[in-house]
């Protein structure tokens, strides 16, 4: 198992971010909904709990953007690796024909697309 700990590395921090995004849509919803009175905090207006919560939601997808989308990128450049390893695994494994300069399939596809008669 090649590479598992960027592929452990790029999980986590997918699993991170998606925590941090949904603390803060908590957090807007608890500048929202929440009475702040209990910590000595005077009642805010109604526009000052939904500018809080609105900034609050946009600082969990501003913060959470960078990481989620490094760790997909990461497990896409993992998972191509591991397909072009495999298709170049295939390749070495095909027989080869030393009566034609061209590879089998270059002959197969020039079969198929050549003139016809």
């Amino acid at each position: 198992m090649k590479h598992g700990l960027a592929r452990v590395w790029a999980r986590l921090v997918v699993a991170l971010s998606l925590c941090l995004f949904l603390a803060g849509l908590a957090a807007g919803a608890g500048a929202l909904f929440l009475d702040w009175r209990w910590a000595g905090l005077q009642d805010p207006t109604r526009d000052a709990r939904i500018l809080a919560a609105a900034l609050l939601v946009l600082a969990g997808v501003v913060l959470a953007t960078p990481g989620i989308l490094f760790g997909e990128l990461l497990m896409i450049l993992l998972a191509q690796r591991r397909l072009l390893s495999r298709i170049a695994r295939q390749l070495r494994q095909m027989p080869e024909f030393p009566e034609s300069g061209e590879p089998p399939a270059a002959r197969r596809l020039m079969g198929r697309l050549g003139p016809r008669e």
